[in-house]
């Protein structure tokens, strides 16, 4: 959170400087994907603190809220609400299912859509491990211990067992649309 702080703070020093009314170069926005643990670091709070006091609306965090750090699940060590700490900042704040693609899609229309000064924090509720019913929101599944499920998992989802690394061919063909464009657009 704290490095994308800073890289959000260096793009719009960048666009202070550099763009003009005829050339915006610098206008894109920063995104973090952070954990449960993430939250837990105090330099964490430093940052979002200082993300809200200088505007930094082209910051955006998606926080994977499964429940779980490496060794304990996080209510051994936390019970705040984050959502609630997050608006004290001066954030944007979203709560969703992370596990509906679409809520997922619409939070973050929604927060590339707002112009109000605010830095976003989108928190995603999900499962770790979802669909390994072995260790499923357990700290088993984030890590080696969970690896011996994957198999079933990926069977219970409808996945091919025989590609390890399985993208689906609408999103192959999404991203060669993509590079189309863009060879259209640089070349």
């Amino acid at each position: 959170v704290s490095n994308a702080a800073g890289f959000a703070a260096s793009e719009k020093m960048a666009a202070a400087r550099y763009n003009t009314e005829d050339h915006e170069i610098f206008d894109h926005r920063i995104f973090v994907l952070a954990g449960d643990g993430c939250f837990q670091e105090g330099v964490s709070a430093e940052a979002a603190a200082f993300a809200a006091h200088e505007n930094l609306d082209n910051l955006v965090v998606l926080y994977d809220a499964n429940g779980i750090t490496q060794e304990k699940l996080v209510g051994y060590t936390q019970s705040e609400d984050i959502i609630a700490r997050y608006e004290a900042y001066g954030w944007e704040t979203w709560e969703i299912d992370g596990h509906d693609l679409s809520a997922v899609e619409d939070a973050l229309s929604a927060a590339k859509a707002s112009d109000n000064g605010k830095p976003k924090f989108i928190k995603c509720n999900v499962v770790a491990g979802k669909g390994m019913e072995e260790t499923q929101g357990t700290t088993r599944a984030h890590g080696a211990a969970g690896a011996p499920y994957v198999d079933g998992a990926r069977a219970s989802i409808g996945l091919p067992s025989e590609e390890k690394w399985y993208v689906s061919r609408g999103t192959r063909d999404f991203f060669a649309g993509v590079r189309e464009s863009n060879r259209a657009k640089y070349d």
